[in-house]
């Protein structure tokens, strides 16, 4: 998993990889993990490489969402590619992810 992350202070960046399939999905789950446990006030996921994203890996990126929102962190998707916006579409979870 190329999930790049930096984390400034209470803020944590993470950049997805253009690739986010089944295969990833727990690679993609673990590295996410690590923001939560970082304990960040913001999270800001730059989603403009994203290529190509199945059902797994949206399903690991909504329930990032909601523990993030949970917790109280602000969740920002920066830079929001066309095949990430479609997939969460067609599946009905733009507003589940708060697109």
């Amino acid at each position: 998993m190329d999930l790049e992350l930096r984390i400034d202070g209470d803020t944590a960046r993470i950049k997805l990889p253009p690739t986010m399939a089944i295969a990833e999905a727990v690679g993609l789950k673990t590295s996410l993990q690590e923001v939560v446990d970082a304990r960040p006030r913001t999270v800001v996921a730059d989603l403009d490489a994203v290529m190509a994203v199945d059902t797994a890996a949206l399903q690991v990126l909504t329930a990032f969402g909601a523990a993030m929102r949970r917790d109280g962190v602000s969740l920002q998707w920066d830079n929001l590619s066309v095949p990430m916006y479609m997939a969460a579409c067609h599946l009905n979870l733009e507003e589940h992810l708060q697109l």
